[in-house]
């Protein structure tokens, strides 16, 4: 991979970065810098910045949907979690099961659904479920995608709490920034069949109804 193209996808995952700073963007940073992203992998001479807003810009609304529907189901399973956590007396196996299946579940639908936001113009309502259905599909490549977003993300805020100096802090973002970079480039690859498989269902749906 050329060094242009690396920065490129440097420059994806700062805007991504700041973009998210409000927190309510938060869903829409992270389309916009998938939708880059996977332009990158099929056209290397884009203009990131123009190409991130125009995302930015097109999908605020129904990212910002999705953001509030991940949050209201992220804080019921935490309360899940909590009660069973602090509740005295033996664990519930079976409570613990279907939180565990849960919680994967939600992770999968938070990771997929940017990717899906990005690529697709759909309805909210149908987006959803596409997303749901495909979380529940692809359970093993999408739980891979997940883990591997969550450490990136979990990692730098660990060090910075265990070691908090301004050192720390500075080589902690610039590897997060490295990390990201290199997410934004392997997760594009890792979800284009994902992608593939979903357009050729539609296609085959049209063909049928024709």
């Amino acid at each position: 991979m050329k060094i242009k193209v690396i920065g490129k996808y440097a420059l994806s995952a700062l805007l991504g970065v700041i973009f998210s700073i409000p927190v309510v963007t938060l869903a829409d940073a992270v389309t916009a810098m998938h939708f880059v992203n996977f332009k990158l992998v099929n056209d290397a001479e884009i203009n990131v910045f123009k190409e991130f807003i125009k995302s930015f810009k097109q999908n605020f609304k129904q990212s910002l949907s999705f953001l509030l529907i991940l949050g209201i189901f992220g804080v019921a399973l935490g309360y899940g979690w909590y009660s069973l956590l602090t509740v005295e007396g033996d664990v519930n196996f079976l409570i613990g099961s279907l939180l565990l299946v849960a919680s994967i579940l939600y992770f999968n639908f938070a990771c997929l659904s940017t990717y899906l936001l990005s690529k697709f113009e759909n309805t909210t309502k149908r987006l959803m479920l596409i997303t749901l259905y495909a979380a529940m599909k692809h359970v093993d490549t999408l739980s891979r995608t997940s883990l591997l977003e969550i450490c990136i993300v979990a990692i730098p805020v660990i060090v910075i709490i265990v070691n908090p100096n301004v050192v720390t802090l500075i080589v902690t973002c610039i590897l997060f920034l490295l990390l990201l970079t290199l997410l934004g480039f392997f997760s594009a690859k890792f979800v284009t069949p994902i992608f593939d498989e979903l357009i050729k269902q539609d296609e085959n749906k049209e063909t049928d109804e024709a």
